[in-house]
């Protein structure tokens, strides 16, 4: 999960996930990317994501896969900076994470998630 923030006001997003069930040699793999512009507005903190993809990939079941570009959309999420415990370094706190895929299930995928400051 990765989000960079240009001082231009664009965006990068990115999310990569792999699942693999036990004793399963058949892994599943997710992503979305998103590029766009970010602000705040009130106490919000909005992405709007110009241009993107999606991608799910299941080795065991290839005619389920899909690789396409997301629609265009504006998220606007509640943030926080908050100092991480262990290092002390700084991190954004979304209050759920931007840019789920279309097929996510209705509910998954809405809690909080926070970026750590890498540089």
């Amino acid at each position: 999960l990765v989000l960079h923030i240009f001082s231009d006001g664009r965006f990068h997003h990115l999310w990569a996930h792999s699942h693999c069930n036990s004793g399963n040699t058949c892994c599943n793999q997710y992503s979305t990317s998103a590029d766009g512009n970010i602000a705040v507005e009130n106490s919000k903190l909005v992405l709007e994501a110009i241009t993107g993809n999606e991608m799910f990939k299941a080795p065991c079941l290839p005619n389920g896969n899909v690789f396409q570009a997301i629609q265009k959309r504006r998220e606007a999420l509640d943030w926080a900076v908050r100092r991480d415990p262990g290092t002390g370094a700084p991190k954004l706190c979304l209050s759920s994470q931007p840019f789920l895929p279309s097929w996510n299930p209705p509910g998954q995928g809405q809690a909080a998630i926070c970026y750590v400051k890498q540089r």
